[in-house]
């Protein structure tokens, strides 16, 4: 009915794609458990420190920050074959690798690692 894949490397467990198909409704709240419920349970079962569920860019940011989990900058790696079209996402690659984004900025938040207090 759906599934979401994640990657993992050493004590980093991190969310990438979901989805279902197409032609049949989706089951209320699947995205939720395929992407966060089931992804957090495998990453305490297994023992990573880290777990990042992924973006989608838009909104997702505040997403993640609903859910508890501050986003971070990830590696991405492409192949693109055709050399006009490597040539200009290269272009705004190193164009956005300029800046920081303004959602990398913390937040106030009970889920920033290092920084929680006993209640």
């Amino acid at each position: 009915i759906g599934g979401s894949i994640c990657f993992a490397k050493a004590e980093k467990i991190c969310g990438r794609y979901w989805g279902h198909p197409l032609d049949v409704e989706s089951e209320p709240f699947l995205h939720f458990e395929c992407c966060y419920h089931a992804l957090l349970a495998h990453a305490i079962e297994k023992g990573y420190t880290t777990v990042e569920p992924g973006n989608g860019g838009g909104t997702i940011y505040k997403v993640q920050r609903d859910r508890g989990f501050e986003p971070a900058l990830t590696p991405s790696f492409h192949l693109i074959q055709d050399a006009e079209l490597r040539s200009e996402v290269g272009r705004l690659a190193e164009a956005a690798a300029l800046c920081e984004p303004d959602w990398v900025a913390p937040q106030r938040t009970a889920y920033r690692a290092g920084q929680r207090r006993p209640f």
